[in-house]
């Protein structure tokens, strides 16, 4: 992917706030749901979230860390599963 392929990252809400999205290495359990909370939040009003979904289900580390599109890693891995579902089911 080029760099001109990223410009929507540019007009992300959380441009600039990366550390709602990450946990840094001594989070305690607590503070883990209200930093996922607070960056969910911003996901929450972004307007190029599609893209950033798109992009993160797109790379080859799909399911690592971090809040991306609204989604924890848990949440990435489900999706992912129901859409390999689907596409199984759309080619049968």
């Amino acid at each position: 992917m080029s760099a001109s392929d990223l410009r929507w990252q540019r007009h992300a809400a959380c441009h600039g706030q990366a550390e709602f999205f990450f946990a840094p290495e001594d989070e305690k359990p607590g503070d883990r749901e209200w930093r996922e909370a607070q960056a969910k939040a911003i996901c929450s009003d972004c307007p190029v979230w599609i893209h950033c979904l798109r992009y993160r289900l797109g790379i080859e580390q799909q399911l690592d860390g971090g809040i991306w599109a609204g989604k924890d890693e848990y949440e990435r891995r489900q999706l992912r599963r129901n859409m390999l579902r689907a596409q199984r089911r759309r080619a049968a």
